[in-house]
């Protein structure tokens, strides 16, 4: 087996799996180690819809990371013959003077995004589903919707393998050193060299950056599927992905109904308390 790489990377999550592939198809070798499945359900891209939009509330200079980024959702589709992004438009909610709605729309006019910008009743007519304060407006993104994660990390982990990566799951590192002449990483199951090390651990990257001062803090946080009693409201051909404010800078989000999913998926943006990723409890709590 091939002991020394170009790239070793940590982690075959969303972020590990693009990074395999993208170096891969640059003929770079590169050697992916994942320590559950590839992909699996207990970081943070399983949940079967992630939303993507290019208005970002955060800041104007996101967008044209996001611009690239739809094309290589769409290049990614093509090479894999995979349905994996959906634009079925965002719906961003909040008063007028919030962080949402405020910084949405900056983005939106900066960059020249199709969009529009709606008052209490427009919403209420388009979108009957939302029942709202009358302060609140929105700005509907028509190039906003969502993205499967799970079958995001698959078809980046097919294209790496088509171009040559080299990809180990259930192989947990417990090790890593650098020195001039390159990275040595250390798993159960061997000791692997690399000129460079690309960590992408996600919630365990803490431990493996702890050497380097880097604080880093997991938090839980928790998604949920309900069952309305009109479901077909909830179609994605006639219900958006969406965003409430409801304190400044956080607030609750959720999806449309997807084929094949248990319900109507909502979340809240905002960190909850502090865990353990590997003692964290996964299932529901009364609190």
């Amino acid at each position: 087996m091939k002991k020394h790489y170009d790239v070793i990377v940590i982690g075959v999550g969303s972020m590990g799996a693009a990074t395999c592939s993208h170096l891969a198809r640059r003929k770079i070798s590169v050697l992916g180690l994942e320590q559950f499945d590839i992909p699996h359900n207990r970081g943070a891209h399983h949940g079967l819809s992630r939303m993507i939009r290019q208005s970002y509330y955060e800041h104007a200079d996101y967008v044209p990371l996001l611009k690239r980024s739809y094309e290589l959702w769409h290049e990614l589709e093509d090479e894999t013959d995979c349905k994996i992004l959906t634009l079925n438009g965002g719906l961003y909610i909040g008063p007028a003077d919030g962080e949402i709605v405020k910084g949405s729309l900056q983005s939106a006019r900066e960059h020249h995004l199709p969009h529009q910008h709606m008052d209490r009743s427009a919403i209420a007519e388009r979108f009957p589903q939302f029942s709202l304060p009358d302060h609140f407006e929105a700005l509907f993104e028509e190039n906003a919707g969502f993205v499967v994660p799970e079958l995001a990390v698959g078809s980046h982990v097919e294209l790496a393998l088509r171009h040559g990566a080299e990809l180990h799951g259930h192989e947990a590192v417990h090790d890593w050193t650098s020195n001039a002449s390159g990275v040595t990483v250390t798993t159960h199951q061997g000791t692997y060299q690399a000129d460079r090390l690309v960590i992408t651990a996600g919630a365990w990257s803490a431990r493996l950056l702890e050497s380097l001062g880097i604080p880093l803090s997991v938090t839980r946080q928790v998604l949920a599927w309900t069952t309305p009693r009109q479901a077909e409201a909830f179609a994605p051909e006639r219900f958006p992905c969406w965003f409430i404010e409801t304190e400044p800078g956080f607030g609750h989000y959720g999806f449309p109904i997807l084929p094949g999913q248990p319900g109507f998926k909502s979340a809240l943006h905002k960190p909850s308390r502090i865990v353990d990723p590997d003692t964290v409890e996964r299932d529901p709590l009364p609190e």
